[in-house]
């Protein structure tokens, strides 16, 4: 499974919230997406070092 559903939601959120003169909202969405890709690339990187045998994506997925 990939993070990149939740990249689409936000970017989805953030495109009504900007056509629907919501422009303070819209801001933020754009802020949080770029946490949002920061953190999930991080996590990505830790699992790689770590070597994880179970990437983010399947404990996420699996309610872990």
């Amino acid at each position: 499974m990939s993070y990149d559903w939740i990249l689409d939601v936000l970017a989805d959120m953030r495109n009504f919230a900007a056509s629907n003169g919501l422009p303070g909202l819209a801001e933020q969405l754009t802020h949080t997406s770029k946490i949002a890709a920061a953190e999930i690339a991080d996590r990505r990187r830790q699992d790689q070092a770590s070597g994880s045998e179970e990437p983010l994506e399947k404990r996420v997925g699996e309610g872990g």
